[in-house]
């Protein structure tokens, strides 16, 4: 393979899995709200779509997508059914993690702020909260999980508030600590033919 070739398509990422209509959805969804966003013009928007309509493994949608992920994806903040989902428009007092066919990460040393956003759509996050500087004592963070999973970290003694909905999916605490009164990990959000792991050590 060239160097120059992306490492995200291919049978080795699974891009050669057959593609099916809810796999075509979500990204005609994507490219939506990206032309509604004015991240793409009209004949962009166009052929993207129709290519997105008739493909027919993963490797015709990945490249339809690449290019689109920024802070202000497809996410709101409360769905019809009053679901917190991720809020990605702001993320000046929020840590924001976007991984859509493609993964993204947080570890070692760093800031956590007392809000986090994460996304994964057929893609993972990581998020290591270990040695990270907690600015409060309590941290909320709100995924989403679209046929993808997402894994956080925490450090033995933290409170561990499980408030997610899963259909297809859920989320699973590995580990064990003492109960904390002084650090709190809220979960919530939703999960969907996908997972949220909690790891503990």
């Amino acid at each position: 393979m060239s160097a120059l070739e992306p490492s995200d398509v291919g049978p080795r990422a699974g891009g050669d899995r057959p593609a099916d209509q809810v796999d075509r959805d979500l990204v005609v969804s994507l490219l939506d709200t990206a032309y509604s966003d004015g991240r793409l013009n009209v004949s962009d928007y166009q052929s993207r779509r129709t290519v997105a309509q008739g493909a027919l493994v993963l490797d015709d949608l990945i490249p339809l997508t690449r290019d689109l992920i920024a802070p202000s994806a497809p996410a709101t903040s409360q769905s019809s059914a009053g679901l917190a989902l991720p809020d990605l428009s702001d993320s000046s007092n929020r840590a924001v993690l976007v991984g859509v066919f493609s993964g993204a990460t947080r570890r070692g040393h760093w800031s956590a702020p007392g809000q986090i956003s994460a996304v994964a759509v057929f893609g993972g996050n990581e998020i290591d909260l270990r040695q990270a500087d907690w600015s409060k004592p309590v941290i909320e963070t709100t995924v989403l999980a679209l046929f993808g999973g997402i894994e956080i970290k925490v450090p033995p003694g933290v409170e561990i508030d499980n408030q997610t909905v899963s259909i297809f999916g859920g989320v699973d605490v590995k580990g064990t600590g003492q109960a904390s009164t002084t650090r709190r990990l809220i979960v919530k959000g939703l999960c969907c033919f996908g997972g949220v792991s909690v790891v503990v050590k």
